[in-house]
């Protein structure tokens, strides 16, 4: 692909963006994405075989993006701090109320239909929780548990306080940390110092 393509297909994942954020997972349409992008709709076609390959072209390349800087953290820091940064987390970046969010709770639903958005989000969420088992293993010589398993708990109760935010919205997550904390134990110091 040229760049020049590249560009255009890159303007058309964050039109599509916008759109499902300002009107919603079936409010996009090639017309309105395209006017969007400032392109002709003849191009979204040119990139995107359907609409639905549109839009889980653009949450899984926005949700990549967003991912990675976490990952990165994740390589460096103590599994309790891990847990406190991304509660913190999902106070700020993903709440119900930012663009970040909205995307997130606007495509859950499309997964019970759509198989590839499905696999798409289920592999982000596993190189999360690898990460996160990597970093238990590498802090607690002797967890108290299965590292695997106790990454798939934190995220779980992430998303489940995620989903509680939804309808109530003054939800205090920070509270939810230490039963968090407890699961991971005490720390032990590693090579590294972390």
């Amino acid at each position: 692909m040229t760049d020049a393509g590249q560009q255009t297909r890159d303007r058309l994942l964050e039109a599509t963006v916008a759109v499902i954020i300002g009107r919603g997972w079936g409010g996009v349409t090639t017309r309105i994405v395209a006017e969007r992008a400032g392109v002709r709709p003849g191009l979204v076609h040119y990139h995107f075989a359907s609409v639905d390959e549109l839009r889980r072209a653009a949450v899984l390349a926005t949700f990549d993006r967003e991912i990675g800087p976490f990952l990165r953290l994740v390589d460096t820091m103590s599994p309790r701090h891990i847990v406190e940064v991304v509660v913190a987390a999902s106070l700020g970046r993903f709440a119900p109320d930012t663009e970040v969010g909205i995307l997130l709770y606007e495509c859950m639903p499309a997964t019970t239909r759509d198989g590839e958005l499905r696999s798409g989000l289920q592999a982000l969420l596993e190189r999360f929780r690898h990460a996160i088992a990597a970093r238990i293993r590498a802090c607690h010589p002797e967890p108290q548990g299965d590292p695997d398993v106790l990454a798939e708990v934190i995220a779980a109760q992430i998303d489940g306080l995620q989903l509680h935010l939804l309808v109530e919205r003054d939800l205090d997550l920070m509270v939810h940390l230490e039963p968090l904390l407890q699961l991971l134990g005490p720390e032990h110091s590693t090579e590294d110092g972390t």
